[in-house]
């Protein structure tokens, strides 16, 4: 039976991970990125992982701003709301991005 690694959405993957590069029950969180093809043990959202093995770099936004994106969901939404908050996704703006939600 064939391992499935759990990754989360809005997560971004550099390089090829193979079955080798972790064991069971880990999981990629939402947002994480993932440089180099190493052993991977669980990986906090919004974290950018590399060497080998892999380790935590730094964190892609602060702890609020994750919170908030994690609250958002912003891959669960509609087409039409998400073409509408477009200029924000594209943006660094997370506060925007989360009053923009929040009245729409």
């Amino acid at each position: 039976m064939r391992r499935r690694l759990p990754i989360e959405l809005d997560s971004y993957l550099l390089r090829r991970i193979r079955r080798r590069h972790y064991h069971a029950g880990v999981t990629i969180g939402h947002g994480a990125v993932i440089g180099t093809p190493a052993p991977v043990k669980d990986v906090e959202p919004y974290t950018i992982v590399g060497g080998n093995p892999a380790r935590p770099i730094r964190k892609r936004f602060g702890d609020a701003e994750i919170a908030m994106l994690l609250e958002l969901a912003w891959w669960d939404c509609r087409i039409d709301r998400l073409s509408a908050a477009m200029p924000l996704l594209t943006s660094a703006d997370i506060a925007d991005l989360s009053a923009f939600w929040q009245n729409n």
